[in-house]
C-alpha cells in the first residue's frame, strides 16, 4: 500500500523546496527516512535538513518517529534571532 504524505516546508527550506508538497512512500516510513529521501532529492539542503526539526500533524516529533497515511509534516528550520 502506497503511503501519501503532504510536506510543509518552512523559511530557508522554501530556497530548496516547493512551502508544500506531496510525498508518497511504497512502505511504512519514519521521519529519518525522510529526511534521507529529502537529501537524496535535493543534495544542496542536506546541511539545513541535518539541524531541522520535524512536527506530525502539528505535534513536534524525534526523527525515529513513524508517519502513517495521511500525515502532514512540518519541516521547521532552526529560527535565528537578533
Amino acid at each position: 500500500m502506497t503511503m501519501k504524505i503532504t510536506i510543509n516546508a518552512w523559511a530557508g527550506l522554501k530556497d530548496y523546496f516547493d512551502g508544500s508538497f506531496p510525498v508518497e512512500f511504497q512502505k511504512e516510513s519514519s521521519i529519518d527516512d525522510l529526511r534521507t529521501w529529502l537529501k537524496n532529492k535535493t543534495p544542496e539542503s542536506s546541511s539545513l535538513l541535518n539541524n531541522c526539526r520535524f512536527a506530525i500533524n502539528q505535534e513536534l516529533v524525534e526523527t525515529h518517529s513513524a508517519m502513517c497515511h495521511g500525515d502532514v509534516i512540518d519541516i521547521l528550520p532552526p529560527s535565528s534571532g537578533g
